[in-house]
């Protein structure tokens, strides 16, 4: 999944290739929606959602956590 993310495969995914990739799967997330999940997984803050930092939507399903539940 991460690599579909990874349009450009330099092991980043950026903003623009994450608002891209949820605009093709047509997700219909506001872009204030959009860019809290992205700042959410961008866990470093660095404006770029590495793979570890990827690994966590995976990590909050296993645990059956909700992401929203403490947005900002």
């Amino acid at each position: 999944m991460f690599r579909f993310f990874d349009r450009n495969f330099d092991n980043e995914i950026s903003f623009k290739e994450f608002r891209v990739v949820c605009e093709e799967l047509d997700l219909r997330f506001t872009a204030d929606d959009t860019k809290l999940l992205f700042e959410m997984l961008d866990i470093e803050q660095n404006g770029i959602v590495g793979f570890h930092e990827f690994l966590n939507i995976a990590e909050e399903n296993r645990l059956n956590l909700d992401p929203f539940k403490n947005a900002k």
